[in-house]
């Protein structure tokens, strides 16, 4: 289902006015559902909208769950953008020497013009030390500020033009959390603060990163996946399953937009 953008404000109306907590639930580790396949060693270069609710804990935690093999981790510093964390050797190190099979790189929304001409140039800054480490890249497209829910196209774009910019996949996580508002409205997805995510919200990009990395659809991962409580509690189940086929929807979208795996 694609989300006109005169439907941008009904949707804003039943965010604010219609959000509920998911409810907890108990249920028990999920066993893989599928033989072992593998998407590998996965590094995050980020920064509070990653390491908000752990992102590649879950990450890890729900590719385990689905039989898949990664190892998930991440550098992040609250307000960093891509060119922070370039000026650092000891980052750049990392990338070129941590033997990587994925570098995803993930800023703030970039939604505005200069903001998104910074994310383009930074981006181009971390695909050649990409390339020379062996990995491929990826984008991690966010969201905007709750106030502003009517840049998520402008966000996606965004990244979705650096992604193209720097030969790297495009992990479309806001479009899947407007997919999601489509489906559902009264699904959590901001935090308290209306900008960092909810434990709900870093499970639509855990899904999209788990999904798209593993070639693997959405609505086959873990059904029953647990939160692993360091996280918080668990997801209730049915709106569980209406973000993994949220994030079905639009990979699917993507995908028939013509955006592939990089070479």
């Amino acid at each position: 289902m694609t989300i006109s953008p005169g439907r941008l404000p009904q949707i804003a109306a039943l965010v604010l006015l219609g959000v509920t907590s998911l409810a907890c639930g108990d249920d028990p580790p999920t066993e893989p559902d599928v033989a072992t396949d593998r998407i590998g060693r996965v590094l995050i270069l980020g920064n509070s909208l990653t390491y908000t609710n752990n992102l590649p804990v879950m990450v890890d935690s729900l590719a385990a769950a689905s039989g898949i093999e990664v190892k998930c981790t991440a550098i992040t510093d609250g307000g960093f953008g891509l060119i922070d964390h370039y000026v650092s050797a000891s980052r750049r190190a990392a990338v070129l020497n941590g033997h990587f099979d994925w570098v995803i790189l993930q800023q703030g929304p970039s939604a505005l013009a200069e903001s998104r001409d910074s994310l383009l140039a930074w981006a181009g800054l971390w695909e050649p030390l990409i390339k020379a480490s062996g990995a491929k890249g990826a984008m991690y497209a966010v969201w905007p500020e709750r106030e502003r829910l009517f840049a998520f196209g402008d966000v996606s774009d965004a990244y979705r033009l650096a992604a193209q910019e720097i030969d790297a996949l495009f992990l479309p996580v806001g479009d899947s959390w407007l997919e999601t508002w489509a489906r559902n409205p009264n699904i959590a997805l901001y935090g308290r603060d209306n900008f960092h995510p909810s434990v709900a919200g870093t499970y639509v990009a855990a899904v999209t990163i788990v999904s798209m990395l593993s070639g693997r659809s959405a609505t086959s991962l873990a059904t029953r996946y647990t939160v692993p409580h360091s996280i918080g509690a668990p997801l209730d189940s049915t709106a569980a399953a209406t973000i993994r086929a949220a994030v079905d929807a639009v990979v699917e979208r993507n995908r028939i937009a013509g955006e592939a795996l990089p070479d």
